[in-house]
C-alpha cells in the first residue's frame, strides 16, 4: 500500500493512494463543504482550490496530489469566509443548491479568484 502525502488546510495528511479526494475529504476529514452534488465534476459542489486553482474533487484521485496542498472552505481564515458568504450573497445563491448551481459554480470562481488575489497581496507585503 503506498501512501500520498499533501495538505489539507495546512495539515499534512498521508492518504492511500487511488482514494478518491470527496471521498476523502467527507469521510476521513469530515469536511461538510466539498459536496458530491453529481459525482461527474459537472456542477462544481465539490470545488476545492489545489495549489491555488479550483479542481473538481469528485472526480480526483490523490494520486495526483503529492506534495501539493487542498484549500477547502473550512480551511479559510474568518475575512476570506466572509468574502465567501458576501460573494454568494451578491449572486442571490445558496450554496450547493441544485436550483443554483449555474451561481454557485460562477461565485466559486469569483471567490476562488478574490482569495487568490488576497493571498498574492499578504505575500508582496
Amino acid at each position: 500500500m503506498h501512501l500520498i502525502s499533501f495538505k489539507v488546510n495546512g495539515r499534512t495528511v498521508n492518504v492511500r493512494e487511488g482514494t478518491n479526494l470527496l471521498k476523502y475529504l467527507r469521510e476521513e476529514e469530515r469536511l461538510t463543504s466539498v459536496k458530491n452534488g453529481c459525482d461527474s465534476g459537472v456542477c462544481g459542489s465539490c470545488t476545492v482550490l489545489v495549489d491555488g486553482k479550483a479542481v473538481r474533487s469528485c472526480t480526483l484521485k490523490v494520486d495526483k496530489l503529492q506534495g501539493r496542498e487542498v484549500l477547502t472552505v473550512e480551511g479559510l481564515d474568518v475575512s476570506e469566509k466572509e468574502v465567501y458568504s458576501n460573494a454568494f450573497a451578491e449572486a442571490g445563491a445558496v450554496p450547493v443548491s441544485y436550483t443554483h448551481l449555474r451561481a454557485h459554480e460562477t461565485v466559486l470562481d469569483l471567490v476562488c479568484r478574490l482569495l487568490l488575489e488576497k493571498k498574492k497581496k499578504k505575500k508582496t507585503k
